[in-house]
This record gives C-alpha cells, structure tokens and sequence, in this order.
C-alpha cells in the first residue's frame, strides 16, 4: 500500500517549485508505489484560468512553495491542504504522513511550525482559548507532550508535565520545548508574528508585544460573554487584540457585538432580538488571520455552541476516511460539541459511523465488511445546522467522491434560518447598531449618498439579493460583468483575476476592499435611510492601497515597477487605466497559452487591441497588420512556435512577449520593458 494512497495530488510550478523539480516530486510519490490513475495533476502558477470546480474538489492536497496561484482562495474554502514540496520530501523519509499544518507557504499561517501542550497550572478556559487561537493562525495543539511539541503554557514548572519536559531538554543537552507563559501565544498574535520564546520564561512578567494595528473592527463594541470562564490575563489580552484592530470591549448597554461560548442567557437572548452579530471567538480569531469581516453564521463553527448534547449522538463513535488537513479537523470538532465520540481507527464493534470522502481504502473496505454506517460528511453537518439527528439511509448522504460536488463541500453547510434562539442562530441577525448620537441631518430628496457601479471579485462574501436592493437604495449598484458605467473595483487584494483585469480598462474611479460593502449594509440596517447620509462609511477608508504592504507583499515585485512607490501605485491605477493600452499593437495568441486563447485575446481585446489571431505552428499566414506593431503572445519556453512566427512576419516590426508582459503592462498602465522575449 502507497504511503499516499486515496490523495489526489495537484503541484503548482512557480519560481518557487520549478517544473524540473516539480517532474521530479511527481516521480518520488510514484516511487512509494502511488499509482492513482490520473492522481497526478502539474499546473503553473502563472496559469490565469483555474482548473474547474469539480476537478479541484476531486484534489485532496495541493502542493505550492507559493500562495500566488488562482486555485489557492477555493482551495481554501474547500479547506483543502496546501503544502511546501518539503512535506512530500519528509513524508518520504519519515514513511509516515507529517504534519499538514506545519508545511503551509502561506505566510499569514505564522504559527505554522508551533506545536503547543498546556501545562496543568492553565484553566480550562484559557486552554480552550489558547488551543483555538493556535489552530487559526496555523499551528496544532495536543493535551499531552509528544514528539512534536515545540511549547509548554504554564504559569509555574510545579507539575508532572513540566517535570518531563525539563527532564527532556535535559537529556537532549538542548532546549527543544520551550516553557513560556500564555503572553507568548497571546503577544504573537498581537504582533502577527511568532515572538522570541526567550523574553516568555516561566517566572517573568515583561512583555514585548509589537501591536499591528487595521479598521477592521471600527464602530464595533464588542461584549464578551463570562460564559468562557477565562482569566484576567487571557481576557486582557483579547480585549487589546480587539482596540488594536479598531474595536471596542464594553459593557452590555453600549455594546452591539456579542462574543460567547453557547447560546442562551439574558445577554445571547438580548442580542439574538436586537439583530447583533452573534459569534465566538473561532469567529473573531479567523477575522484577525484574514483581517476581513464575515457574518458569523456562514460558518457553523463561527457561532456559540448548544449548551447540551443532542440528544441521541452519545450512542454515536466517528470515524473518517480521506478526510485531511482543517476538514478532518472541522468534522472532529462538530461530533465532539455534538456529544459524540471521534475515533482515528476504525473498531468493529464500537464504531457506528464512517465518514468518506472518496469510497477506497482499508477503512471503507472494513467498514463495508463490519456493516458499520458509511456516509459523507453532509449527514453530520446537517444534523449539527437542524440540531437533530437525521436519517442515515438518506441517499443524500450515500454519494461519495465526485458525486457530492464542490457545493456541498466540507464547511459549507449553513445553520438553519428561522429556529428560536435558543436552539440555532437565524442567518439574518447580523446587523450593527450604531453607537452614534449626533444631530440629525436629512438627505436631499430624490438624491443617493452614493454614486457608485462597483463589480465583486476574488471577495468570499456572498449578497443576497435584499442586500444588492439595500445597496442600491443608497446609490451602490453591483454588477456582474464589466460595463462602461463601472466606476468601482471590490476586491481584497490586487488580483490577476479576468475581472479585475477587464473592469481596470474601465478607468474606475476606486479600488475599494469588501469591508466597505459590509459597513454600508450594517449602517443601512440599523439607521433610517433620512439619517444616512450623516453617519455614512466614508470610501477613502476603504482604498485597497491602505490594506497592502507593498513592501512585503512578493506579489507587489511582480505587478508594479517600483513597489516603493506604495499607495501611489493604486492612484496611479486609478489615474491612468484606460482601454487603449494596446491599440498600437496587433496580437497572435499561442493556441496552448496557459489560460486558454480566448480568455486572453478577450483580455487584450478589453485594453483596445482590433486585431487578436489565435495561432498555432500550422498557421500559414498572418492577416494584415493594422497597428503599428505586431505582437505574438506566447511562454518563453516555446521556441518553435516563437521561430515559425518569426518567418511569417518576415521584415515587419513585431515584438514576442509572456503573459506577464501583459499583466505587468495593465498595472502599470504602460507598455513595460519586463518579460519581452524578442523584438525586431
């Protein structure tokens, strides 16, 4: 049996992972005896047109030295694994499966290489907390020291725990788990990267917390709920994770947003019928890793937990099978708050239900063979939104593999609407009160506060359409393609996306981030539509280049010139984009241009290229040229095609260009002097 038997693999070659080493990574799972057919699936970076949904929920773990590849937001939707080629390499030489989550290139994961064991002078709150707050930001807990434990929480050493670490590091002459207080944990997150463990010592008070401050939680007053039972200095330090990302923590008569572990209670009932946002703290800490506002119910996990088990889920023990990574993370917690039991290894006669997510292997096989339950993952998850055990004979819940689709992937059931308050959260309660007394001030009639045509792109955040009526009662319409009434781009980044890339040529007039939208819908919900315009979000705290480090951000170097230039690379954008960059040139697209011919001849097309050929080494002439250069558009490693296109061109002027020439020329709003081939 392959080591990576059931894994359907999916390599991204970028500068990082060239395709020499990525053939080469691809040989090494083939030598472990992998022979998946098809299992297999080699891709660039640099490809603009991702691989199709049903294809990319076919992969169960992706390898990339790079975030910057399309495939990469889904992928983690569809909470599939995205690991360094490294993984594979140490897998190979341990003969075990390492560790996902310590292998992670994504740098917001900083924690990624933290493996944490609290000691037992940490309560149960706290534990709980730590344990969440190291899981988002991408490293693993255990209850117990083992082999990969890199940190012990403690307040003192005076326990068994500690004794067999110190007595550890001792044996090993060197200290491989460092005993430091929660502050580390706690003080990391703050300052978003992992601090020194040295100035955390068991026994010292200091601090050395760098604070990385954002808007994201302005005009929000958050109350957090005693239901966590947490101590002074954990609850502290949440509150200043809070201030520092613009939030406030406050008492129950000023609050708007409310924080708790379950649902219940006069203050969860209170704020149930005042529509706050209701949520927990896997809801905020997943806000702080992304530095982005989502509803708390679109995530069951987000919102406070039942208090009791459901009734019946005692008599049930868990098991799963290809499930990896955050998804066999989620399903584990969803059986455990449930009142279930969660097992790693398949028992005939203790075991009644096995979760597949691909029907091969010896746990399907044996699970078939003991007639233990086998089912997808939607029979749990809609069991936890109803709050009620459904029946397991369901067909619904017989599809497996494929047959499930990417819309019912892992994660992505959704709590149940219109279910009282003390049960499940209703979807809509996400509003915001405003916390501002001023003078009232009435708009002018027949006047929108805003004027705005804005198109969404690359944004996680789902608008109902009572939210697209709301937005466009205040003077923001949303629209799904590139017109030339666009004067808006929402986006959470600077993205390469066919979108973006077509709605630049637009000239839009903002590049806004997503939390824009949100701030307008909660102010619309919670204010009349006469007092709007007082208290409306103002757009210049939205500008997208407040929310980039263009200093550290790698994808910065490969989209602008001068990265140093900052925020006035986006004024630029926003100053000089026009659909006329290309109007000078004639364009011949390679026919096997990563991305498709189509697409990016309809991209060019967007920029004011007249004339865009497909072409291939069988083409026997080139059409008149009209522009004043001919381009042909083609990968740098595609020589033949380059030397055919030359002899067809003869004695014209011509110029042969990458993809990146197009891209880097589009944000730059000029015709760049990086990634040309050849020129005549």
């Amino acid at each position: 049996m392959s080591l990576f038997e059931g894994h359907r693999f999916l390599i991204i070659q970028s500068s990082q992972l060239s395709a020499t080493k990525a053939e080469n990574l691809k040989k090494q799972i083939i030598s472990t005896g992998y022979n998946e057919d098809g299992g297999i699936l080699l891709k660039r970076n640099s490809d603009l047109i991702p691989i199709s949904n049903d294809k990319l929920a076919n992969v169960t773990l992706i390898v990339s030295n790079t975030i910057d590849f399309v495939e990469y937001q889904l992928a983690e939707e569809l909470m599939i694994p995205v690991v360094r080629d490294a993984w594979v390499v140490d897998s190979i030489a341990a003969n075990l499966i390492e560790t996902l989550r310590s292998y992670s290139p994504d740098p917001k994961y900083f924690l990624s290489t933290v493996s944490i064991c609290c000691a037992a002078s940490i309560c149960k709150g706290d534990k709980e907390i730590l344990f969440s707050a190291v899981r988002s930001f991408g490293g693993i807990h255990t209850d117990y020291l083992s082999r990969r434990t890199t940190h012990l929480i403690a307040l003192d050493t005076d326990d068994d725990i500690c004794r067999m670490a110190i007595a550890f590091n001792q044996a090993c002459e060197r200290e491989l788990i460092a005993i430091v207080r929660p502050e580390w944990l706690l003080d990391s997150i703050i300052s978003k990267r992992k601090l020194e463990d040295d100035r955390y010592r068991v026994g010292s008070k200091d601090r050395y917390a760098e604070p990385a401050t954002s808007v994201l939680f302005k005009g929000r007053i958050f109350f957090l709920h005693e239901d966590f039972n947490i101590s002074s200095r954990v609850s502290s330090s949440l509150k200043t994770l809070i201030e520092q990302h613009g939030g406030k923590v406050d008492s129950e008569d000023r609050a708007n947003t409310y924080i708790g572990k379950y649902r219940g209670g006069e203050m969860y009932q209170l704020a149930f019928e005042e529509k706050w946002p209701i949520g927990n703290l896997n809801w905020l800490f997943w806000m702080l890793l992304r530095e982005e506002w989502i509803a708390p119910g679109k995530i069951m996990l987000h919102y406070p937990y039942p208090r009791e088990a459901l009734e019946g889920m005692d008599r049930v023990v868990v098991s799963v099978t290809h499930y990896t990574g955050d998804s066999r993370l989620y399903l584990q917690q969803l059986v455990e708050i449930m009142g279930g039991t969660f097992t790693k290894n398949l028992r005939q006669f203790t075991t009644t239900h096995l979760l597949v997510a691909k029907p091969t292997g010896e746990k399907y096989k044996y699970a078939r063979e003991w007639n233990i339950k086998c089912l997808n993952h939607l029979w749990l998850e809609e069991s936890y939104a109803k709050w009620e055990l459904q029946d397991d004979s369901d067909p619904r819940y017989l599809k497996f593999g494929d047959q499930v689709g990417v819309a019912h992937a892992v994660g992505h059931t959704s709590l149940d609407v219109g279910l009282t308050s003390s049960q499940n959260p209703r979807t809509d309660s996400q509003n915001v009160s405003s916390s501002l007394e001023t003078p009232r001030k009435k708009a002018k009639p027949n006047s929108k506060p805003y004027n705005i045509v804005a198109i969404l792109t690359g944004c996680d955040q789902e608008f109902s359409a009572s939210d697209l009526r709301n937005l466009n009662k205040v003077g923001i319409k949303v629209v799904e393609q590139p017109t030339n009434s666009l004067n808006c781009i929402i986006a959470p980044g600077i993205l390469r996306t066919e979108k973006f890339l077509k709605s630049l040529s637009k000239s839009p007039k903002y590049l806004l981030t997503p939390i824009f939208l949100m701030d307008v819908l909660a102010t619309v919900r919670s204010h009349k539509l006469d007092d709007f315009e007082r208290v409306k979000p103002h757009i210049d705290k939205y500008d997208l280049s407040k929310h980039i480090n263009f200093k550290k951000d790698p994808k910065m170097k490969e989209i602008f010139l001068d990265p140093s230039l900052g925020a006035q690379n986006i004024v630029n954008l926003i100053e000089n984009s026009n659909s006329k960059l290309f109007e000078s040139g004639d364009f011949c697209v390679s026919a096997t241009i990563p991305g498709g011919p189509d697409l990016i001849s309809s991209i060019v097309k967007s920029f004011g290229c007249r004339e865009c050929l497909i072409i291939d080494k069988k083409t026997k002439r080139l059409p008149k040229r009209v522009a004043a250069t001919r381009y042909l558009l083609c990968e740098a490693k595609d020589q033949p095609l380059q030397n055919h296109f030359r002899k067809l061109a003869d004695k014209e002027r011509y110029r042969i260009v990458e993809w990146n020439w197009v891209v880097m020329s589009i944000f730059n709003t000029k015709l760049v002097d990086r990634f040309i081939i050849d020129e005549s």
